[in-house]
């Protein structure tokens, strides 16, 4: 159901007393998806690749005055209308066109690839082909197949028809395995662009994820504050105020008594104001396990599972340091891990609280700490904790992080 942006509907989670929107998944994403064309310099690259298999065409012409006439006119126009094609669909025109706009779009540029093949007489006549095959990763696989072979065939037909059944069974053949490596890196880019894409995406989530968390820990936090202000100082400013006023109006012999009594009720809430600033300094608690469940609803994939005991509750230095650790276990496990699954458990351990992670994804073995880790492990020990990981190659990475107790006051 989509909300009032026209952006889907997500769950609410609340935190504390805090209740606000999850950041939608990365997965999820129902919005316009954005085309995925090939770099400008990918481009650039065929559009050359077209001009040097022209070549050849151009010095037989130069030789051949039967060739220079209107023949090789009408196959300079064919090329021009080739790189133009080239061009226009590389740049993304593939996805943006309905798909029978797009088969026919393919069939002008695999057509016009064809003619000039033949038309050329050339044996480099097969790399227009070869740059035919790079758009059809915009086909699905088993279209995508069919086209290469049928267009293969075609080929291999034209080259034996000027170069003989054996030679032109050669270069089809060659052309035919250039065509198929061809469809394959680009398949391999556009699946590699959509990473990307979802890779923004879920930075993006995790970023929204930690301004809420933040937002939320300060509401929280001045909720708190105007509660106790409210229940410890309320009623002794209230008794306060009467005593002074009563002391405005009272005979000058009763003054004495009325000044006497609120002497004593500043002095009570000087007193509580020193508790609740203690209150404040050792006993502020954040909602770990619900941060760290926000955490988990923010990213798609690896799913992220949690595991807290209902009652576990942290310091908020702790809570926070442990927070933080999560969520550059996930962002490290989204950009490098690959795995499809990725467990938090929070357990007590000698009086501290433990977070230990893994996920299932590749791994790598003889990893070492990049700035990421490198931090958190600066961060626990400026709080007197650890942290130890390890990471094997088909086993994923696992890493333990500890916090000691908080330290009791005087």
């Amino acid at each position: 159901m989509a909300g009032p942006t026209g952006r889907p509907h997500v769950p609410e989670v609340a935190i504390g007393n805090v209740t606000f929107d999850t950041p939608r998944r990365a997965g999820a994403y129902t919005g316009p998806v954005t085309p995925l064309p090939a770099s400008r310099l990918l481009r650039w690259m065929g559009v050359l690749a077209a001009l040097a298999a022209a070549v050849p065409v151009f010095l037989r012409a130069a030789e051949d005055a039967a060739f220079a006439g209107p023949r090789l006119i009408a196959w300079a126009l064919l090329l021009a209308a080739f790189v133009a094609l080239f061009w226009w669909l590389g740049g993304g025109a593939c996805e943006r066109l309905s798909p029978r706009l797009r088969l026919a779009a393919l069939g002008a540029a695999s057509g016009t690839g064809l003619a000039l093949a033949w038309l050329g007489r050339s044996a480099f006549g097969g790399v227009f082909m070869v740059l035919v095959a790079a758009l059809l990763a915009a086909l699905p696989p088993r279209q995508a197949a069919a086209w290469l072979a049928v267009q293969s065939l075609a080929l291999a037909g034209a080259l034996a028809a000027h170069f003989g059944w054996v030679d032109g069974l050669v270069l089809g053949t060659a052309f035919g395995a250039l065509q198929l490596f061809a469809l394959q890196t680009a398949r391999t880019a556009q699946r590699e662009r959509a990473a990307r894409q979802e890779l923004e995406l879920a930075n993006q989530a995790l970023r929204e994820a930690r301004l809420r968390l933040d937002a939320a820990a300060r509401d929280t936090e001045r909720l708190r504050i105007a509660r106790e202000l409210h229940d410890l100082m309320g009623h002794h400013l209230t008794a306060l105020g009467f005593s002074l006023e009563a002391a405005t109006h009272c005979p000058p012999t009763q003054v004495a008594a009325h000044v006497a009594a609120a002497r004593d009720l500043v002095g009570e809430l000087l007193h509580d104001v020193r508790e609740v600033v203690s209150a404040f300094r050792g006993e502020a608690v954040l909602d770990l396990a619900a941060g760290l469940r926000v955490l988990a609803a923010s990213v798609d994939e690896p799913r992220v599972h949690v595991e807290v005991p209902a009652s576990l509750l942290a310091a908020p230095t702790g809570a926070h340091a442990l927070l933080r650790c999560a969520q550059e276990v996930v962002t490290n496990s989204i950009r490098h891990g690959g795995g499809r699954n990725l467990w938090l458990q929070l357990r007590d351990l000698d009086g501290g609280l433990l977070l230990a992670a893994r996920d299932d994804g590749r791994g790598a073995a003889g990893a070492v700490e990049g700035h990421g880790l490198r931090g958190m492990r600066e961060r626990l020990e400026e709080l007197g904790g650890w942290m130890r990981w390890q990471s094997e190659e088909g086993r994923g990475f696992r890493l333990q992080v500890w916090l000691p107790p908080p330290a009791s006051g005087p």
